[in-house]
């Protein structure tokens, strides 16, 4: 699984990152049934920030099955991941509406626990 953006997502997120947050983006092509490409961006994670409360379930496998960010160390941050969740992004309520206020399809949300 990947994060592939749209140009126009990738623009409100640069221009909502937290001075903590840190992500690379690579070019990608889209290509469409009909044979159009389109510009599109992977959003890669460079560092992974222990963003977890110590409530969270950890599997045997030591992957997170459920988590809690801790509200303690958010600070700086408002776009990030939990690793090895390849599923999702975590946002912050703001940087959400400024996705939503822009007219941006394909978003799905949920609040996220915090402790």
């Amino acid at each position: 699984m990947t994060r592939l953006v749209s140009p126009s997502v990738r623009t409100i997120l640069e221009d909502c990152l937290g001075e903590r947050d840190a992500i690379q983006w690579l070019p990608a092509t889209l290509t469409m049934p009909a044979g159009e490409h389109l510009p599109y961006w992977v959003m890669h994670f460079p560092v992974f920030y222990d963003l977890l409360h110590s409530s969270t379930n950890w599997g045997p496998s030591g992957l997170p099955i459920r988590w809690v960010l801790d509200r303690a160390k958010l600070d700086g941050h408002r776009v990030f991941i939990v690793p090895e969740l390849n599923d999702i992004t975590i946002v912050t309520d703001d940087v959400l509406a400024a996705l939503n206020d822009a007219g941006l399809t394909g978003i799905g949300s949920e609040r996220a626990r915090i402790a």
